[in-house]
């Protein structure tokens, strides 16, 4: 496959996935109430049985071979083992420690969907100024707006809707 395609590929990937987490935001809410009354040992076990599944997937079905299959079977127990961790970390840890990870969580995941249109959209706009940029200029000026511009979008747009404010971690 043709490393550009295999890229836009992985690109259609994951904004298909942050599709599919708006959609099941309904069922979002059975699954925590329904992990809320279950023992702290039941959602350590089935944690480990989501991290054995991903294991043999991957084993079993190279993303070198089968580019997609892997990711799509692995997509429902790794959110399933991302979703069952955040709970066992409210049991477990501190608040004040929780409240920070989720914080941390909820701005990198911000940044991870929503950075290469701020990237891609800076580049395009520096390859059509006059003269020539350096590179240092070139890659602050692109790690700026790949963080900052999530995190402005995150603030001002995300925050007021529920729904998406719910899919990238808020409440």
């Amino acid at each position: 496959m043709h490393k550009d395609f295999q890229s836009f590929n992985v690109y259609l990937y994951w904004n298909g996935f942050f599709a599919l987490g708006i959609v099941s935001v309904g069922w979002i809410y059975q699954l925590e109430a329904f992990l809320q009354t279950k023992k702290t040992s039941v959602l350590l076990l089935s944690a480990i049985v989501c991290l054995v599944i991903v294991a043999i997937v991957s084993h079993l079905l190279p993303t070198r071979i089968y580019y997609n299959v892997p990711r799509l079977i692995n997509g429902i127990p790794g959110f399933l083992l991302f979703y069952i961790t955040c709970h066992l970390s409210q049991r477990i840890l501190q608040k004040s420690v929780h409240a920070a990870i989720h914080y941390i969580g909820t701005m990198s995941l911000v940044v991870y969907l929503f950075h290469g249109y701020f990237t891609r959209f800076s580049s395009i706009i520096l390859a059509k100024s006059p003269g020539q940029i350096l590179p240092l200029g070139y890659l602050l000026t692109l790690s700026i707006l790949g963080i900052g511009g999530p995190l402005l979008l995150n603030h001002f747009v995300l925050k007021q809707n529920r729904i998406l404010s719910y899919v990238t971690g808020g409440k």
